[in-house]
């Protein structure tokens, strides 16, 4: 049994409705396969290699969420 806790980073200027904003999640991290697989978000899937990539993404607007 693993306790994880997780975090939503969504840039402030978004307004975007959640089947419109891209998400950047991490490659080959498990939890992020499996949550973009469940959700409305899998079309809009910006696939990074590490954490800090996918808060760059956000940074600079290439992203919407991570």
């Amino acid at each position: 049994y693993v306790k994880m806790s997780y975090y939503k980073i969504t840039r402030k200027e978004t307004n975007k409705s959640k089947k419109e904003r891209k998400v950047a999640a991490v490659r080959n991290f498990r939890v992020s396969r499996d949550y973009i697989g469940n959700s409305s978000y899998s079309a809009n899937v910006i696939w990074c290699n590490t954490f800090e990539e996918c808060i760059d993404a956000v940074r600079t607007g290439k992203a919407d969420i991570t």
